[in-house]
């Protein structure tokens, strides 16, 4: 089954998966699919039990992560296979709107730090962030928000490793 006009958008036809994501329902089957072939199982386990030790999750993490959404084809097919989503309008045009592109402007801003700077964004002064900007075609204001994006996320998956819960989610049991 094709879910678009290019070759990575045919799929496997499976009819309950089809008729889920007809009826906004997601598919979390065929994402989790997509995220296990775009992702080695070594960096799996090392992000894994970088998560389950308490170690900070780093921008080279991150760019990791960045690489296997990239396999893992479009954001915006990605992002409808998730359940709940199809049913929020405002979600719903978000999704519709996204810059595939913003993957790749994300991650030339990573690529441009150093390693001492991926593994600790706190060192980044305002010399360093007009540095990055400089060599990856951005904005001092898109790298600072970057970075600050960045460092809330940190703070979310430290209160979600501790058992807590971030406002709107629910607490997650025995993490």
């Amino acid at each position: 089954a094709s879910s678009g006009e290019k070759l990575e958008d045919f799929d496997l036809f499976y009819p309950d998966r089809m008729a889920s994501r007809i009826l906004g329902m997601g598919d979390i089957q065929t994402l989790a699919e997509q995220a296990k072939g775009a992702m080695d199982d070594a960096t799996t386990k090392k992000l894994e039990e970088k998560f389950n030790s308490g170690e900070d999750f780093t921008l080279e993490d991150f760019l990791s992560q960045l690489e296997a959404m990239q396999k893992m084809g479009s954001m915006s097919k990605m992002l409808g296979m998730l359940p709940g989503l199809g049913q929020m309008k405002n979600v719903q045009k978000q999704i519709e709107n996204f810059d595939d592109k913003e993957l790749i402007r994300t991650q030339a801003i990573v690529l441009s730090m150093t390693p001492g700077e991926r593994r600790d964004p706190k060192i980044l002064n305002g010399t360093r962030r007009a540095r990055i900007a400089g060599g990856s075609g951005r904005s001092v204001s898109e790298v600072n928000n970057l970075v600050d994006r960045f460092t809330q996320a940190q703070k979310a998956m430290k209160i979600m490793r501790k058992g807590g819960s971030l406002p709107g989610l629910p607490a997650l049991p025995n993490m």
